[in-house]
Formats: C-alpha cells, sequence, structure tokens
C-alpha cells in the first residue's frame, strides 16, 4: 500500500513539473510573469494547476434558446492536447465529449450538436499542450464573445446591468459541484435595493434568473450574489433592442472580489454615442450591518449613519488619452466621486469628454481607484450610435447618393457637403479622388469630419450598432491571452496600456501556425493600438498571446458592421 501511494506521489510530482514546461512563457528580454497576485477576473496560472477547469455559464442549445452556444478551445503550445467537455443544463448534467487540439490552433464545439436544451453550459478541462478557454454566443441582437471563468466562489459582482423596457439581463449560475449550492442576490439600482434571498442551484447545473423581470425600468443597476452554501459560477448576458436606442449583446463574467484599482484599456468616446463607467461600492449598509448584528432600534439611528459614513468609498477616475498629441494638451485628467455602501455612481464619458474640451472621436483609457480599505467594482458600457443621429452619420457617408433629392434640398444638400468638405480638409487639402485608396492612416468610408484634423486616425469604424461591456483588469501583467476573437479585414484591434515604457509583441495562433510578432512600444503612462490582420484563407478569427518586457494590461476590441465588442484578455500570473 505504502509503495503505491509513494508511486502516485511521485507521478504527481512529475505531472506538475511537465505542466510547468508546457506553460513556460515566450521569452521577450526577461521574465514574463513578475506578479504575485490573486485575480478576480479568469486568469492562467504559471505554473498550472492539474485540476484547473474552464466554466463557460451562459449558452442554450435549442432553436428556440436565447443563447446559441459555441465553445472556443484554443491550443497556444507547440504540441498536441486533449479537451474533455462537460455540458452541463437546467435538468443537470447532460453529455460529454472528448475532442483533439493541435498545436497552434482553436477547435470550436457547437453545443446543439451534442444535445438540445434552453440552457446548456459547458465545463472545459485542457490535458497537455496549453489550453485557453472562451465561448460565443449568437443572440437576437447579434454575436458575443468572452473567456470563460477559471475559478469558482461563493461571492460575485457585477457593476452594471440594464432593465429598461428595450432590455433583457440574463444572469447565469452555474453549480459544477454534486451539492446544491444555496445563494442571496441582490440587485440594487440608484434609487433602490431588492433582495431575494434562500435561492438555490441544484447540483451540476446552471441556473438562469431574468433580472429585468426581477427589477425593472432601470437603467444601471449592479449586482450581489453571495453562496451561503456551495460555490458558483455567474455569467450575464445583457441584450438590447435598440427600441430605445443602442442594440447588440454582450457577454460578462462578474468578478469574484471588489478591488482599489481597476485598468479600461480599451475605449473610443464619440458624439452621439454611450459611453459610461458605473462604479459599485459593495459595502454594506450601516443599517444592513445592525441588522446581520440583530442591533436595530430606533437607538441606532445615529450608530448606522456613523457606520455609513465609515463606508463611504473616495473614488478616483483617471481619463488617459491615447493620442501623443492629446496626452500633452490634456494630460491625465482626474473626476473625484465619494460613493456611500451600496451605493452606484456613472460618469458619462461623453459629457465628460465635451466637458474637458475633447476633441471627438477621442481615444481614451480609464482607471479607477479607491481606497485600499474600501474596494469597489466597476463596469465600463459603450455602444454604437443610438437611432437617432444614425441618419445624421448616414448623410455623412454619403450612402444614398443614388438617391434624387427632395424638392428643395439641393441647396441644403451643397452647403452641408462644403460645410463637411472643409471641416475634413481644414487645410485646404485636395480631396481624395473617387475610386483611390484612402492615404496611409486615414479611415476610408468611415471618417467623421470631427475629428482633430492634427490627431492620428486610428484603425476600425466607428461603431453604428453593438454593445461592448467590460469590468477592466485589476491586475498587470507580462503575458495576456485571448482564446479566441474575431477578425474581419479591419474590425480587431489589441489596446495596450502600461505604466512603464514597454515593449510589446502581438502573435496569433491560426491553422496550426504562429504569425507575427507585430510589436509596439507603449510609452510610459500611455497606450498604444495594435491592428490584427489575418493572413490569406485565414477562418474570421484566431487566438492571440501578448507578451511585453514590463507589466501591461490589456482589451482586444471588434468593429464590423453588426457588432461592437470588447473582449478581455487573460493575465499570467503566479
Amino acid at each position: 500500500m505504502m509503495r503505491g501511494a509513494i508511486i502516485f506521489v511521485m507521478l504527481g510530482l512529475l505531472g506538475a513539473a511537465f505542466a510547468y514546461d508546457r506553460v513556460s512563457p515566450m521569452p521577450l528580454g526577461g521574465p514574463t510573469v513578475e506578479l504575485e497576485s490573486v485575480s478576480a477576473n479568469p486568469a492562467v496560472r504559471d505554473p498550472a494547476r492539474i485540476d484547473a477547469a474552464w466554466f463557460c455559464p451562459v449558452g442554450s442549445s435549442s432553436v428556440t434558446g436565447f443563447a446559441d452556444h459555441q465553445v472556443d478551445i484554443a491550443n497556444l503550445a507547440d504540441e498536441p492536447a486533449v479537451a474533455f467537455i462537460n455540458f452541463l443544463t437546467s435538468e443537470g448534467r447532460g453529455p460529454g465529449t472528448r475532442i483533439e487540439l493541435k498545436p497552434f490552433t482553436v477547435e470550436h464545439v457547437v453545443v446543439s450538436d451534442y444535445q438540445v436544451n434552453d440552457v446548456a453550459g459547458a465545463v472545459v478541462e485542457v490535458i497537455g499542450g496549453q489550453g485557453v478557454v472562451g465561448h460565443t454566443v449568437t443572440t437576437s441582437q447579434g454575436k458575443a464573445e468572452g473567456p470563460c471563468a477559471t475559478e469558482v466562489s461563493n461571492e460575485w459582482y457585477f457593476a452594471n446591468g440594464r432593465t429598461q423596457a428595450d432590455s433583457e439581463q440574463y444572469l447565469a449560475l452555474m453549480n459544477p459541484f454534486p451539492e446544491a449550492a444555496v445563494y442571496d442576490l441582490e440587485v440594487t439600482s440608484q434609487t433602490r435595493p431588492r433582495s431575494r434571498p434562500g435561492q438555490f442551484v441544484p447540483p451540476r447545473s446552471v441556473k438562469i434568473v431574468r433580472i429585468d423581470e426581477f427589477l425593472t425600468r432601470d437603467e444601471h443597476t449592479a449586482t450581489k450574489i453571495r453562496a451561503q452554501q456551495g460555490r458558483l459560477v455567474v455569467e450575464r448576458l445583457q441584450l438590447v433592442d435598440g427600441s430605445m436606442g443602442p442594440t447588440g449583446a454582450s457577454l460578462q463574467l462578474g468578478v469574484t472580489e471588489p478591488s482599489d484599482s481597476w485598468f479600461f484599456t480599451a475605449g473610443r468616446v464619440f458624439a452621439d454615442s454611450e459611453n459610461t463607467l458605473t462604479i459599485y461600492n459593495p459595502a454594506p449598509t450601516g443599517l444592513e450591518t445592525l441588522r446581520d448584528a440583530g442591533d436595530v432600534g430606533a437607538d441606532n439611528v445615529d450608530d448606522a449613519f456613523d457606520l455609513d459614513q465609515q463606508n463611504t468609498a473616495a473614488v478616483q477616475v483617471e481619463l488617459w488619452p491615447t493620442n501623443p498629441t492629446d496626452r500633452s494638451l490634456y494630460g491625465t485628467t482626474t473626476i473625484e466621486r465619494e460613493l456611500r455602501p451600496g451605493g452606484i455612481e456613472v460618469i458619462d464619458l461623453v459629457a465628460q469628454a465635451e466637458r474637458f474640451g475633447f476633441p471627438m472621436p477621442f481615444e481614451l483609457s480609464a482607471r479607477v481607484t479607491s481606497s485600499p480599505d474600501l474596494p469597489v467594482v466597476a463596469e465600463r458600457w459603450q455602444a454604437g450610435l443610438r437611432f437617432d443621429s444614425a441618419i445624421r452619420l448616414d448623410d455623412l457617408l454619403d450612402d444614398s447618393e443614388d438617391e434624387e433629392p427632395a424638392e428643395g434640398e439641393d441647396a441644403e444638400n451643397a452647403e452641408n457637403a462644403e460645410n463637411a468638405e472643409n471641416a475634413a480638409n481644414p487645410e485646404g487639402e485636395e480631396p481624395a479622388v473617387e475610386g483611390e485608396e484612402p492615404a496611409e492612416g486615414e479611415e476610408g468610408d468611415f471618417n467623421v469630419p470631427t475629428i482633430d484634423p492634427g490627431a492620428e486616425l486610428l484603425p476600425q469604424p466607428l461603431p453604428k450598432v453593438g454593445l461592448a461591456t467590460s469590468n477592466g483588469n485589476e491586475v498587470l501583467s507580462t503575458r495576456w491571452l485571448i482564446p479566441w476573437i474575431t477578425i474581419e479585414g479591419d474590425s480587431t484591434l489589441i489596446s495596450v496600456l502600461a505604466l512603464e515604457e514597454s515593449t510589446v509583441e502581438v502573435r496569433i495562433s491560426v491553422n496550426g501556425t504562429v504569425v507575427g510578432p507585430q510589436r509596439a512600444t507603449v510609452p510610459a503612462n500611455g497606450r498604444a493600438i495594435i491592428p490584427l490582420a489575418l493572413p490569406a484563407g485565414a477562418l474570421e478569427g484566431a487566438a492571440v498571446e501578448i507578451v511585453a518586457d514590463n507589466p501591461i494590461t490589456v482589451e482586444g476590441v471588434v468593429v464590423t458592421e453588426t457588432s461592437y465588442d470588447v473582449v478581455p484578455a487573460i493575465p499570467t500570473i503566479s
């Protein structure tokens, strides 16, 4: 018996050593993992955990489902791997499957190929190679993609969500364990809190909660889930149908703990769009603290007030321009707020850009900080143009040049065209000849003549439709991974923010090969934009690896004709 135990332990140690060798990062002039931190978001561990799994809660696998589910599994190593996928439904554990992963490839598992259910999440374990897992859902309002979770927790937080008449907000609670989980749900708007205690999720299942049916008519809602028994993985799917403004779909994992620092790397602020930062202080109110202690009465009003004062968070929001010219002109702008316990603060970045006189479209990162003893949760929402401005944008893009103008419109159209031409060519430059390719640095048909003529035009068009949400990153790392990101033409870029000057390399894994690296230098306290492009004959996307010689933070951005998405990157941390 003892001999068998020794052999088992030795095999485990050999397996751990083998795993460590598998995930050794690509060198770039120094060590690529310098942090000893716990990430509240998905993270890849170095060395890898033998029992690591990826959890993908949101999804369905039926023709009438709310989110047709596809699991995207990347192998970023130069050796093959095997993935084991188990599907969890609202009724319990479903079927499983096993797939082979070739080196530097991404395999897509369409859940409806294996089972049919209105609710269908997935748990993925990858043996060998280096597996990184994300997922894509197709909804009535478009596609959304993002990473799967790497942790279970008894606490989950969302800083923002929408429950107005144009919105559907789905919360997927996954319990991958053989015992039932019992949880309390609290949803807070800017005017009222609501709670639903003592709810449960059956063993090895996924439960869907419609927040828009629980708390209605609110533009901003924060959510807190606490498991009294067991542990969960929680993810949100937000849909907006365009009847009150933007249209689109967004996947967002919750965070497992608040933080005193959040980085939001990807962002472009432009007129008539929706771009907000929502900050949530999940600390209990004084009344809740006294109630939990069984000490509530008429004499405790002052005590509750004092506790509220103690738990009021001082929050700073720093706005970081991307363009070097903008940074020299505007520097880093700081907005300060105080946030009472259980409170939500919404900062309209479009209004702030107008307030400070930023030229739009304005490339902008943000950092949210609070005191270490009062951490917060933050979320950035970015949406395409509101419906009432889409016509004006179409006029600028001249989409209707074949239509005959209505009577009396000729003079007005001519004047508008002249104004637009003067705005686009302020120095009297000759306009591009019809049919010619735009000059280097121009965006072609999607140029909007409100841009500062001295600013460098960056890749991607302005999004007309789509919803992009982000929890930001609470850690910096020197290696980041994206399991899958859509790449169509000039649709996709990688946004990098650094506190110290950093050299960055970006590689994409596609069709069994590694393409790159693309290199960029990120200035201290600045940001770099790195466009992605696929080689000829490649599919519509790829897995991405980003490495740097100093810690950075990273997000991916996708803008197509039908979508707008911020895709989180996954840090490698020790």
